[in-house]
């Protein structure tokens, strides 16, 4: 078997980044709070309308469980959020750009009625790699952060290791099964 996926680290590093760059990309404090409440409230709404919360035949517990999950997930954002907010105080167009190209890759699928797959997130995956640049940049250039490298070599050595890991699922090369069931299947729904 073979997959397409985002590697973890770059994922999940580069969103954190892109909510860096999105506080990042405004210069008063009122527009990067308003930024933050705006898009935490569609991405939630959006989650919860494509999921079908709102579906009368949504089933009573399972719509309590969604509601918390996207809770504790906008509330997870809003932290963030205001945290890179107080951290980053200069604004910057690089940012901005990100920022931009982000949702211009993302945006579109936002509404949209049928399935997605994981390849039509791949085009905004160059835009987390240049928000993880970018976030990395901005530590550079901060005097008081002096332990900021190695932050940097963590999150690089982690995405070239789970690049090697991950690279026979990628190109579909033959591993044992105790390799594609033990050390590549990290949650259940994986396929390997």
């Amino acid at each position: 078997r073979f997959a397409a996926f985002v590697n973890p680290v770059v994922c999940w590093g580069g969103l954190l980044a892109v909510i860096t760059c999105a506080v990042q990309a405004f210069r008063r404090t009122a527009s990067r709070v308003g930024f933050l409440l705006v898009s935490g409230l569609a991405g939630a709404a959006s989650a919860l309308w494509v999921n079908g919360v709102f579906d009368p035949e949504t089933e009573p517990r399972l719509r309590l469980l969604c509601l918390a999950v996207t809770a504790a997930g906008l509330a997870l954002y809003l932290a963030a959020g205001l945290w890179a907010a107080r951290s980053l105080r200069r604004s910057s167009p690089a940012a901005l750009f990100i920022l931009v190209g982000y949702l211009a890759q993302l945006a579109p699928w936002f509404l949209i009625g049928r399935i997605t797959f994981a390849y039509h997130y791949f085009p905004a995956v160059l835009f987390l790699v240049l928000a993880l640049c970018q976030v990395f940049h901005c530590l550079s250039l901060r005097e008081d952060m002096v332990n900021w490298k190695p932050a940097m070599y963590a999150v690089t050595g982690g995405a070239v290791g789970l690049y090697a890991l991950f690279y026979p699922a990628l190109v579909g090369i033959r591993v044992p099964s105790w390799f594609s069931s033990n050390v590549l299947g990290w949650l259940p729904s994986w396929p390997f």
